[in-house]
């Protein structure tokens, strides 16, 4: 019975022991100074892991930065957004005002910057100059080796020509085509005298002239046309045809 009291209180005193000094703590255990602080992280794995995720460092970039830190007091009432821890792992952040007196940790330019009592931050820290990113007007051009000389390419052979002259110019060129002869009309033949219709009509006054002279005396002579004149007339006719026929064709 007296055993089981005296483990029972070695268990509660170990997990006191183990308790974080506040709730929502950064560290595990108490630290009173940077040098706690440094072993806190050297030892503690939980604890390294919280101050890297929050400050975006490496665990030597971490313990190098926390160095250059120095413990003192606040003279007066500030007002900081404090950082802390719950149970769940996440980082959570809250605005609270800290007395005047509170122990704090503070960078070489005297800002405060964690809690001393529970090692909470009080900044994010300090701002990490960024890698010059390599771009193609910074980034060197690489050497490249020489280049091979090009075979020699025979020149080709100029030809020289001879000035011009008026004569070498009047060769080349052909003399242009005599212009044709100016188109002129033939003069019209000399008419020639048509009797044609003049012999239609003698003959037709032969033949009045020997038909129209004779009567008989014992019987009256009645008019009977003759066939003469229709002829003449006819030829006469035929005579003036061939003359406009003659006219046209000329």
């Amino acid at each position: 019975m007296i055993k089981g009291f005296v483990l029972a209180a070695v268990l509660s005193v170990a997990v006191v022991a183990s308790a974080r000094p506040l709730p929502n703590s950064f560290v595990d255990h108490r630290v009173n100074s940077v040098s706690g602080l440094i072993r806190e992280i050297k030892t503690d794995h939980d604890v390294a892991d919280r101050y890297m995720r929050h400050f975006s460092m490496s665990e030597d970039e971490l313990i190098s930065w926390i160095g250059t830190l120095h413990e003192t007091r606040l003279s007066g009432a500030e007002t900081f957004q404090i950082y802390s821890i719950p149970p769940d792992g996440h980082v959570k952040m809250h605005v609270q005002t800290l007395r005047a007196g509170e122990r704090v940790f503070c960078d070489p330019s005297g800002v405060p910057v964690i809690m001393v009592a529970c090692g909470n931050p009080l900044s994010l820290g300090p701002i990490k100059p960024l890698t010059p990113v390599q771009t193609a007007e910074s980034t060197p051009a690489p050497v490249l080796a020489p280049t091979p000389p090009l075979a020699a390419v025979p020149t080709p052979a100029m030809v020289i020509l001879a000035p011009a002259t008026p004569e070498a110019i009047e060769a080349v060129i052909p003399p242009l085509e005599q212009p044709a002869a100016p188109f002129t009309l033939c003069p019209p033949a000399p008419c020639q005298p048509n009797y044609a219709p003049l012999a239609g009509l003698l003959i037709v006054g032969i033949g009045i002239g020997f038909t129209g002279g004779h009567e008989h005396p014992h019987h009256p002579i009645c008019p009977v046309p003759e066939p003469a004149p229709f002829a003449a007339l006819g030829l006469g006719m035929c005579g003036l045809a061939l003359r406009r026929r003659s006219k046209k064709s000329r």
